[in-house]
């Protein structure tokens, strides 16, 4: 059994007022004295549970007051019930490319398996003690008619996709305890779990360029996707620290899917100079490009180098060569969320997951690990 210190039960009582209303946001809490009083403990114990709570977010220390609570904080004494509801929103506002049929089973290529990792760490996690509850619906449909939406009696919801803080202050009115996954606007306030997702495609160009790419290519995924906007904005960035000309000829949006990929990247292919690295927005349009790559009689990477996204275990299993790759660490989002969604203080904070570059068979790319590894990819 493990040991719980004095401090953790103070610590435990003061959240509890908030928790129960009894301190609401802004307001001061009794001083150090009158806790130490009040709890019967000493100066440092309060201290320390003080110290605690601030650390959590949940206080901060105002100068002439004291401690004063979050002014951001929305206690959970609303929720009623144990259902979980994961909220999928896509728009139905933008016009998707469409593509002819290619010389590959396509529907092998799920470009959205990073959801089940996900959806399947929060169920391991949580289903013993809550309900999930999933749903996809239209951003707009959800923000007309909410009620008719399986969420009406949900009152912890993941939002994932496409939304708007118009969507989120409709939940939070509702007394909804809402959290999302990859908030890149900082003008959205709401609690978040988010991915590196520009600062590692940024590192992983770099990796390129030190590799001696300096015509890289970029194929995105649509623009209400997000996650394409912040790996493209990676891309551009890692370009213009090293010094690389961006080159518009060299950018293409395509829709996230295998034959996107292959057809854009054959686009390229065809050209008398084609570049020599495309950076995809992840592993399905990858694994397109890899294809087409193979068609036109070249070899990846001897010929032109190929990089992805999500370190997707099912196209890695069906690719020739193994993709080079970026793992936003899925499974460790899943069970961050699962922590936050539950919480009883509701902040409008943001957790980063940092994401790991995988190395693999389809670029020339320096692996910082391995010390040969830029001569056996060049050989």
């Amino acid at each position: 059994m493990s040991t719980v210190f004095l401090y953790e039960k103070i610590y435990e009582a003061i959240l509890s007022d908030i928790v129960s209303g009894k301190f609401q946001g802004g307001d001061i809490l009794p001083s150090e004295k009158e806790l130490c009083v009040q709890y019967e403990v000493s100066l440092i114990t309060v201290r320390r549970a003080l110290k605690q709570l601030e650390q959590d977010n949940i206080i901060m220390k105002a100068k002439g007051k004291g401690s004063v609570v979050n002014a951001d904080i929305r206690g959970g004494q609303g929720c009623k019930n144990k259902n979980l509801g994961i909220m999928d929103l896509a728009w139905s506002g933008i016009i998707m490319p469409q593509y002819d049929p290619v010389p590959f089973n396509s529907n092998l290529y799920n470009q959205n398996e990073w959801k089940n990792i996900i959806y399947s760490a929060i169920y391991r996690k949580l289903s013993s003690k809550y309900n999930l509850i999933i749903g996809t619906y239209d951003r707009d449909y959800v923000l007309n008619h909410f009620e008719e939406t399986v969420f009406r009696n949900v009152d912890r919801i993941l939002v994932i996709g496409v939304y708007t803080q118009e969507l989120i202050d409709m939940l939070h009115n509702l007394g909804k305890l809402v959290i999302v996954y990859n908030n890149f606007d900082k003008n959205i306030r709401v609690c978040s779990v988010t991915n590196d997702e520009r600062q590692k495609t940024s590192d992983l160009v770099t990796h390129l360029i030190k590799s001696g790419h300096k015509k890289i290519a970029s194929i995105n995924g649509d623009i209400t996707f997000s996650e394409s906007v912040e790996r493209f904005m990676g891309y551009q960035e890692a370009l213009m620290k090293n010094n690389v000309p961006v080159s518009w000829n060299l950018i293409k949006w395509g829709n996230r899917s295998a034959e996107s990929g292959y057809f854009l990247a054959k686009e390229w292919l065809s050209e008398k100079d084609p570049p020599t690295a495309i950076v995809c927005v992840n592993d399905c349009v990858a694994a397109g490009a890899v294809y087409a790559v193979k068609e036109m009689g070249l070899d990846c990477p001897r010929d032109i180098s190929i990089v992805g996204h999500d370190n997707n275990v099912l196209i890695q299993d069906l690719s020739i060569p193994k993709i080079t790759s970026i793992d936003p660490k899925y499974d460790l989002i899943g069970n961050k969320i699962a922590d936050k969604i539950v919480r009883d203080i509701w902040l409008d904070d943001t957790t980063i997951i940092e994401s790991e570059i995988v190395f693999k068979d389809t670029a020339k790319c320096y692996n910082p690990l391995d010390h040969n590894s830029l001569k056996s990819n060049y050989s």
